[in-house]
């Protein structure tokens, strides 16, 4: 019996060409954004303050977020090749 693989991949920077969420945190929270990821880069908050202030500038409409996130989503070059073989290789 052949063995199945799995691919775990994360969508934000790695399938797309940047971080979708984080392009949406700073497009809302402007300057508030900034001063929130210099204090992370700076290492004075740690991830998971980081992500939740950062959350907190993000509209609670989901639908409008899925739907900025389509429009400014960059699929980095080669994704679809490595989707297709990975379609091609499941038989």
């Amino acid at each position: 019996m052949k063995q199945k693989t799995a691919y775990m991949l994360d969508f934000d920077g790695t399938v797309t060409v940047f971080d979708i969420s984080t392009k949406l945190a700073s497009k809302f929270g402007g300057r508030k954004y900034e001063e929130v990821e210099q204090a992370y880069l700076r290492k004075r908050i740690g991830m998971k303050e980081w992500l939740v202030k950062v959350s907190s500038f993000l509209p609670a409409d989901l639908d409008y977020l899925i739907s900025l996130s389509l429009k400014m989503a960059v699929l980095r070059p080669g994704f679809i090749d490595f989707l297709n073989f990975v379609r091609s290789s499941s038989h």
